[in-house]
């Protein structure tokens, strides 16, 4: 008998989302939705994108930026930091890769009061169903807030930010905690539900999941191309999703990150936490800090450039022949063609809240924008402006003045880490000069290159260089505008 699992927390569910993907999700979704009274703003912005008309097209049909568009989501799911969607359940439970079973998820409260419930029906019914059980906490709880302010996120259709957890639950009703890393909780859940392998073979095998959507939806466009711009479609036209859970930190996490700074001064936490430091991505993880979660390895320039790099090259297209002149630096982007989630990338240490704020995080209309100015500029050769921006777009002061005079409202969750902004800029700014030193010794930049970069970096013109910060204002402005 199939054991009921649940995994930790992640933005698995946009509830009326999962019901456009099984009509048997629809009863929950409405009462939910109902009690935000919000169903007629989440009607108007999801009407016309009704996953029943996502029919399957034949592979040969597609168009090459259709073909593209479902190959980009498709290489976004091998990335352990993407969150799971309702479209990978959907893209699990009608293939072949959990041999037919389906999945339930059941969503709820912290007191254990029942919020939601959906099924996906496996392709083989006789296979079982496989559960979900996900408890949600406020980050922010209600109760905190102003009245004004509930009404405002209401009709804006908006939820206050949760943690959550997910737990097996056995066929005895019994329960099992899923302890995962990043948002691979979905993927390592179903691993561990199904196998009594040790830990480490069930984090190996998580990844290997998602690797396996990733490939289904790649070798059958045809048949996920109209979900894929449903999904992309949602992530551009919601501004907040009703139903995610925040992944990453709990209040436990914060809790004890906090007992253990209490009596720090603020370069014991920079130093003990290794914030600003670089090394390639495993280097970071594997470096032990004083407390879990609370520090993320943030790829700069962004792994998803350094991807979509890799793959014009590869192609040899001809709009990367000015960047190839940089051999060392293309040899670097390379390694994402065996190396998708960029362990052999180079990254620096952020506080899990400031590495959230960075333009560069998230599939944000702004986020999205400021990746395609990395890319262009990059393909033009210009790899010094590219490392600049990509510095730029990785400050969390600067992602959130960007965002400021655009008029581009984002409520990020904050959190007292016991440091002022001036000493989280300065172990930014000490983190940049490490990068450089980085590029240099990796050969991506000369001599002559990183004194002009480190030079820049010790004036703080990441900061201040108004000349980069149009460019980046210009491009997200043309994004927004664009159909």
């Amino acid at each position: 008998m199939i054991d009921h699992f649940s995994g930790s927390g992640s933005s698995i569910l946009t509830t009326t989302f999962t019901q456009k993907l099984n009509n048997a999700t629809g009863k929950a979704v409405g009462n939910l939705v109902a009690r935000h009274k919000t169903q007629s703003f989440f009607d108007n912005q999801q009407h016309h994108y009704d996953l029943k008309s996502a029919k399957e097209r034949k592979d040969e049909s597609l168009s090459e930026r259709k073909r593209n568009e479902t190959e980009s989501y498709a290489n976004k799911i091998t990335d352990e930091q993407h969150q799971a969607t309702a479209l990978e359940l959907h893209v699990l439970t009608k293939s072949n890769l959990l041999e037919g079973k389906g999945i339930c998820v059941t969503v709820v409260d912290s007191k254990g009061k029942l919020l939601s419930e959906e099924t996906y029906t496996g392709s083989n019914p006789a296979a079982g169903t496989i559960t979900l059980r996900l408890t949600k906490t406020p980050q922010n709880p209600q109760s905190e807030r102003g009245k004004w302010e509930k009404f405002k996120s209401r009709i804006k259709g908006e939820m206050t930010p949760h943690s959550g957890h997910f737990d097996i639950v056995r066929s005895d009703a019994s329960t099992l905690a899923v302890n995962s890393e990043n948002q691979n909780c979905l993927f390592h859940a179903v691993i561990q539900a199904t196998t009594n392998a040790p830990d480490h073979v069930v984090k190996e095998k998580a990844q290997e999941l998602r690797s396996k959507v990733s490939k289904e939806i790649r070798s059958k466009p045809g048949k996920y191309v109209n979900a894929v711009k449903i999904q992309n479609m949602f992530n551009k036209t919601s501004s907040c999703n009703k139903f995610k859970i925040e992944g990453g930190v709990t209040e436990d996490d914060e809790r004890n990150y906090k007992e253990y700074t209490e009596n720090k001064m603020p370069q014991e936490i920079i130093n003990e936490y290794k914030l600003g430091e670089v090394e390639e991505y495993e280097g970071l993880i594997n470096m032990k800090k004083p407390t879990p979660r609370m520090v993320e390895a943030d790829h700069i320039p962004p792994k998803s450039v350094l991807r979509d790099l890799c793959k014009l090259i590869d192609k040899k297209d001809t709009s990367v022949t000015s960047l190839k002149e940089n051999k060392e630096f293309c040899e670097q982007v390379m390694k994402m063609k065996n190396d998708q989630n960029g362990k052999n990338q180079t990254c620096m240490n952020a506080l899990y809240y400031d590495h959230r704020r960075a333009l560069t995080t998230g599939s944000s209309t702004e986020s999205n924008a400021c990746r395609d100015l990395l890319k262009e500029t990059f393909k033009s050769g210009n790899v010094v402006e590219g490392l600049k921006l990509s510095l730029m777009t990785a400050h969390p002061e600067v992602s959130d003045n960007i965002r400021s005079e655009l008029g581009i409202n984002r409520n990020f969750q904050t959190f007292e880490a016991g440091l002022t902004q001036n000493q989280r800029s300065q172990y930014y700014k000490d983190g940049y000069m490490k990068l450089a030193e980085a590029y240099s010794s990796k050969n991506i930049i000369d001599q002559n290159q990183k004194t002009e970069l480190m030079g820049w970096i010790e004036q703080d013109r990441f900061l201040t260089d108004e000349s980069l910060k149009n460019k980046m204002k210009a491009m997200i402005t043309k994004r927004s505008r664009d159909p």
